[in-house]
């Protein structure tokens, strides 16, 4: 069942341009148990003030605040809280438009509002998500479908499960088997239900597990890589994860190492870095395998706009911090 997860710890980028600051230069921090955000260059732009957060997109952040109990709000760029903290659950803005549930409003189901707090698709659905490319997924009842901005149904509930549009296509679960749908082909599905997991579409293809391994396919369901791994990721800038027996390695689109398998664990490419942990600890290799940034951290996430966010620490008591390429805290880890 697929789930808006509002914040993580580990690894939450700001994305989209916005007002005043830019969003995209834009970095959470967690400062004596409260959120703010950061530039680049490691200046407090939002002071911690925030029980948590989310991704700025379009101009705005959803931001909680009153405690455990609290309601969540949206903030622009220079922390100002422009949409008043009245909601149980909040998305980020897409094509202009927010899901959100409120407890006292429907029974808490989700509706999509603007950013002038007006609810352009009422609340009625039992889940929801953000959109994308111009679809949104709900759930009436027991099943899946698709909305418009408009808040049309597009695609009739039908499925036990289903993801975001990437690339014209979203994943579905019909049954205990996965398939593919189009955005160009009115939604219809292209690629019938036979895999027993599936990622979206990154890159032009797709990780798709049939037999206990996974493979990859091409948007016409013919097989790019063949099904051969124990665990995949998305493609990111040609090259993706892939894992046999316990290993780790990273395969180029014809399905041929670029980097052996020899790590115990691997996250995307991105800026021309990726994230692998050896033994307990992560660092960061480049397209070639090469060690960039050395084996130091408890956990690390992909670049983006420059920064990877880094914890040192248990899981139990953690600390974040920020890193620029040379592997230099912007922002020393802090809780």
């Amino acid at each position: 069942m697929k789930k808006i997860v509002l914040f993580s710890l580990a690894g939450l980028l700001v994305m989209a341009a916005s007002l005043g600051a830019k969003a995209q230069d834009l970095f959470p921090i967690l400062l004596d148990g409260k959120w703010g955000f950061i530039d680049k260059a490691g200046n407090k732009v939002i002071a911690q003030q925030f029980d948590e957060v989310s991704v700025f997109s379009q101009g705005l952040a959803p931001a909680r605040m009153g405690g455990s109990t609290g309601k969540w709000g949206y903030i622009n760029t220079r922390g100002k809280m422009v949409l008043n903290p009245q909601f149980d659950d909040a998305g980020s803005f897409s094509s202009g438009l927010a899901r959100v549930s409120n407890l006292e409003l429907a029974n808490g189901k989700f509706g999509y509002i603007d950013k002038y707090n007006r609810y352009v698709i009422p609340a009625q659905y039992e889940e929801a998500g953000n959109f994308s490319e111009q679809r949104a997924w709900v759930k009436m009842g027991e099943h899946f479908g698709y909305i418009d901005q408009s808040g049309k149904l597009v695609v009739n509930p039908q499925f036990e499960e289903c993801g975001d549009f990437h690339e014209g296509m979203a994943r579905v679960r019909i049954g205990e088997k996965f398939g593919f749908i189009s955005i160009f082909s009115n939604a219809k599905l292209v690629i019938n239900p036979q895999y027993e997991a599936g990622l979206d579409f990154s890159e032009g293809v797709a990780g798709v597990k049939t037999g206990g391994k996974w493979g990859y396919i091409f948007k016409n369901g013919n097989v790019a890589v063949a099904p051969q791994f124990d665990g995949v990721q998305n493609f990111s800038g040609g090259l993706a994860a892939v894992k046999i027996g316990s290993a780790w390695g990273y395969i180029d689109k014809s399905g041929k190492f670029a980097v052996n398998p020899q790590f115990d664990d691997a996250g995307e490419f991105a800026e021309g870095l990726a994230p692998v942990k050896i033994a307990s600890k992560w660092s960061c290799i480049d397209r070639k395998g090469r060690m960039i940034i050395s084996s130091q951290f408890d956990e690390a996430k992909k670049f983006s706009n420059g920064l990877a966010n880094v914890r040192v620490g248990p899981v139990e008591n953690p600390q974040w911090g920020w890193i620029d390429k040379s592997g230099t805290y912007i922002w020393e880890p802090s809780k």
